[in-house]
């Protein structure tokens, strides 16, 4: 508030304070879950040290202080079973809450005054067949050498009868 005179002039500025920001990492069924490395990088990109880092842990969020800006959520690393999600642009707004700016593809939202980010499964690799496999070169070396055999047999034979 500044005065001059008879005149007064009110300036409402938003305030850079931090606000207290709640991760949930979670599987399909929204269960917490544990072992995911993660960071959390002011600006748009993952780029200079982490503002924070923590392995989730199950059943249990985790709470951040951040001021209002533009972070970038990084995976490290993903738990056993599961496939890291790609980086994940958010806004920490001057209200205290989160605006998602580029999910990048993943399931992401701002709920119940939490950032959940859902990890999916890793697929389990099907049984393919062998095509190309060692094995069939053995058969191919064994064919060729039967018809060597019965070349030589042959030639053989003749060879008597001359």
């Amino acid at each position: 508030v500044v005065t001059n005179g008879s005149t007064v002039t009110v300036t409402d500025k938003d305030d850079d304070l931090p606000r207290k920001i709640t991760f949930s990492k979670v599987n399909l069924a929204g269960e917490e879950i544990a072992g995911a490395k993660i960071q959390i990088f002011r600006g748009e990109k993952v780029a200079g040290s982490p503002v924070a880092e923590w392995t989730s842990k199950a059943n249990q969020s985790h709470v951040l202080d951040l001021t209002p800006g533009v972070y970038t959520f990084h995976e490290e690393a993903a738990p056993t079973g599961y496939l890291a999600v790609t980086d994940i642009t958010f806004q920490v707004n001057y209200d205290g809450t989160v605006t998602v700016v580029n999910a990048s593809g993943n399931q992401v939202e701002f709920k119940d005054g939490k950032l959940v980010v859902t990890d999916q499964t890793e697929p389990e690799n099907p049984n393919l067949p062998n095509t190309g496999s060692e094995s069939g070169q053995a058969a191919l070396a064994a064919g060729l050498a039967l018809l060597a055999l019965g070349a030589g047999l042959v030639a053989t034979k003749r060879r008597k009868e001359d």
